[in-house]
């Protein structure tokens, strides 16, 4: 794609956005919850991170949930930066990020042997995740990120409880007590083929304990003679980060993922209903509905209005419009066509809705929509 279109793009997605901060303001990335699980008597701590477009629409999203969800810097903020910049390039979808606080991390991740984390599984499934999706518009589809003690939870459940999620990044989860066991119960329900159409994805650092990432390469050998239907495993064993506490590498998961949602560059459509199509089979799939992100319907007008299929862009944008009713991308197209198009009554509308939405950094729209206003004026004095 052409660099300047993107940077053109990039600048009314990103500066429009720009919201005037006073100083000694706090630096907001989510919201604070507080849940009282009735399961394990105490309250849990939340931290939810809303998409881009939550409050523009009412469109409803994926939820990542974030284990060691009080490590911000940690866990919270590469997912949230994997999450926000991939949707917003258009190569992934949208997503809702819930960190889960810990309460006692071990005994509520990996007390496999005494059937603790069992307690922790029902306060996922019947506390947990009916607030989340009570209280916000969610799709049916969950990916778990399960860092350090997380893994075994996340591993754990993948094999006891598949209904959870759909996809898991984690660290390796074989390791201490728990390697054999998690190893020996992956052995027969793989081999049983009881475990499909599942994503997950595991990370482990080559200089860690050589009898952890043997296992784990033996589940991959598994896995890889088992063949489950539908069960993509990916294993990295990756050079050590430097880090005493290792990252969770998002992006590259999320991008594996999510490998089949991206609109390839290559497809060259002729109408609206050929995006449409297209993310239809995404849908079909990942087993959930997705619409064409914000970003793709932009570009895919440029190209019409680039190739004077105005009538064609026009329609797309409406669609825009349908689904990101504040898109600030698709009131300045339209109101760019409907000026070229000498309906400068319409341009004005469009513009004007722009100008409520933001007017920071919109000095251009406005020239333009005071240039027709003028116009207007000084054709209504010639009659």
């Amino acid at each position: 794609m052409n660099r300047t279109l993107i940077l053109t793009l990039l600048l009314t997605i990103c500066c429009l956005r720009a919201i005037p901060q006073n100083d000694g303001d706090d630096i907001v990335i989510g919201k604070y919850r507080k849940l009282h699980s009735a399961v394990t008597n105490e309250d849990r701590t939340l931290l939810v991170w809303l998409p881009r477009s939550y409050d523009q629409t009412t469109l409803s999203y994926p939820v990542m949930y974030v284990l060691y969800g009080q490590n911000i810097s940690g866990y919270m903020l590469p997912a949230i930066t994997a999450c926000d910049m991939l949707a917003t390039s258009g190569v992934i979808p949208e997503m809702i990020i819930v960190g889960v606080a810990n309460a006692e991390r071990y005994r509520d991740y990996t007390s496999i042997a005494d059937g603790y984390i069992e307690n922790t599984v029902k306060f996922f499934t019947d506390e947990l995740f009916p607030f989340i999706e009570s209280n916000y518009r969610t799709k049916n589809y969950r990916i778990v990120n399960g860092p350090q003690a997380g893994a075994v939870f996340s591993f754990y459940t993948l094999l006891k409880h598949p209904q959870l999620s759909n996809a898991y990044i984690t660290e390796n989860p074989f390791v201490g007590q728990n390697r054999d066991l998690l190893y020996n119960m992956s052995k027969e329900l793989i081999t049983e083929r009881k475990i499909s159409d599942k994503f997950l994805y595991i990370t482990e650092e080559n200089n860690r304990i050589p009898v952890n990432i043997e296992t784990a390469k033996q589940f991959e050998e598994l896995v890889t003679a088992s063949n489950p239907a539908g069960f993509e495993l990916h294993l990295e064993i990756a050079h050590p980060s430097g880090y005493f506490v290792p990252p969770i590498p998002v992006k590259e998961a999320l991008l594996r993922l999510f490998r089949e949602y991206a609109f390839p560059d290559s497809l060259k459509v002729k109408n609206l209903d050929e995006i449409k199509n297209f993310y239809r089979s995404v849908s079909s799939r990942y087993g959930v509905e997705f619409q064409p992100p914000e970003m793709i319907l932009t570009f895919k007008s440029d190209e019409f209005t680039s190739t004077g299929r105005n009538a064609e862009a026009s329609e797309l944008l409406e669609y825009q419009l349908s689904l990101y009713p504040k898109s600030l991308n698709a009131l300045m197209r339209m109101g760019d066509l409907k000026r070229s198009a000498g309906d400068y009554e319409s341009a004005i509308k469009y513009y004007d809705e722009f100008l409520k939405i933001s007017s920071v950094d919109a000095i251009a729209i406005r020239n333009r929509r005071d240039e027709l206003a003028k116009k207007m004026l000084e054709k209504l004095k010639t009659k």
